[in-house]
């Protein structure tokens, strides 16, 4: 049999399918006799014994229960009226949806879920739980509903916890949506400036919801204060569009281009400049957002980095081996640079990108 009793779920229960070989009449009848006929929800067999059990067995069980009673394996002509009983309706059309029952930890359970899902919070203390489960709000809204104005003031962080929402920025061709435990929101909040874009549910969202100052006052002593600072001047700068456009990063998800833009360091680079030297340990990479850069090995030009190539052979930089090449910029320009540290810690939360890029670097070069 079939049975479910989880918190936040309506309970339900089918019995299996049994061989005549596999059980007698008096096992049937002991099951029958400790079925939990309580459950919300009874999907049950009838027909021919000792398999199915016999209808006019089932038409004496109380009146209560044969309306929690939906049958299946028998046709409507060895069904009389007079059973009060109900065949299950086949296909799609007959869904059958239970109402939602909410668990009294319910709640509770799935706002310290977001904190651990969310890779923002996912190393902060066990005692910082009790603290952000006392400021967090929980916000529902419908498909079509905007979630943010642009030009409104920056007083709320987001964290998705079912649904989607989408973001529209005037100078975005494509579509950016996030999905459950992405969080957005917070640029406006860490840098006190007004948002940026629009933002509407994609779909019915819930979101756990967290205003400025409390925020602000959650994060304080740690390293994600920087790091938020770090990733909302970034998104400013419009990363995200070069990592989408990336060979080497457009497959990522929302949530690991989230992660990986929170390690970027934005850097000018000069004409001539060395951002790398053959022989010298690997102790970061970096993606050409504007200019180009030239690979040298041996004093000669092997290939040329331009706008969204990446630079690195990622198991030398994770292993801290030397490097095979000298870059050098040949224009005035902008990378952002991913520290080995950072870098280290985003490939082990995604392996899958690990290969990817690891995969990319065997390949033929530019």
């Amino acid at each position: 049999s079939c049975r479910t009793n989880l918190p936040g779920v309506r309970p339900f229960v089918t019995p299996g399918d049994s061989s005549s070989n596999e059980q007698s009449h008096e096992g049937r009848r002991d099951q029958l006799h400790n079925f939990p006929w309580h459950h919300d929800l009874v999907i049950h067999e009838a027909g021919i014994p000792p398999i199915h059990t016999r209808a006019d067995l089932l038409a004496k069980q109380p009146p209560e229960t044969k309306r929690r009673m939906m049958l299946i394996h028998i046709s409507p002509r060895n069904l009389p009226d007079e059973y009060g009983l109900q065949i299950a309706p086949a296909g799609l059309d007959g869904t059958v949806c239970l109402a939602e029952q909410r668990h009294r930890h319910t709640e509770p359970q799935e706002v310290l879920d977001a904190l651990s899902r969310v890779d923002l919070f996912r190393d902060f203390p066990i005692a910082k739980a009790a603290e952000f489960y006392a400021m967090v709000e929980r916000k529902h809204f419908k498909a079509g509903d905007r979630i943010i104005e642009k030009g409104t003031p920056g007083d709320t962080f987001y964290i998705i916890v079912r649904g989607k929402a989408r973001v529209q920025a005037d100078d975005r061709d494509d579509e950016k949506v996030y999905g459950p435990y992405d969080y957005f929101g917070e640029t406006a909040v860490v840098l006190g400036v007004p948002r940026t874009a629009d933002v509407y549910a994609k779909t019915d969202i819930d979101c756990l919801t967290i205003g400025r100052h409390d925020f602000l006052y959650f994060i304080r002593g740690t390293e994600l204060a920087v790091t938020l600072g770090r990733l909302a001047r970034v998104r400013k700068l419009a990363s995200w569009e070069l990592l989408s456009r990336s060979s080497a990063f457009r497959q990522l998800t929302t949530t690991q281009m989230t992660q990986l833009q929170s390690i970027l360091e934005d850097r000018q680079i000069a004409e001539g400049e060395v951002l790398g030297a053959e022989g010298d340990r690997l102790e970061h990479c970096f993606i050409v957002a504007k200019g180009q850069v030239e690979a040298l090995q041996d004093g000669k030009r092997a290939f040329v980095l331009r706008k969204g190539d990446f630079s690195s052979d990622v198991a030398r930089l994770l292993s801290g081996a030397a490097g095979h090449f000298t870059y050098r910029a040949t224009a005035p320009g902008l990378v952002y640079r991913m520290p080995r540290r950072g870098m280290t810690a985003f490939l082990r939360k995604n392996p899958g990108v690990y290969m990817r890029l690891t995969e990319a670097s065997r390949g033929p070069k530019h």
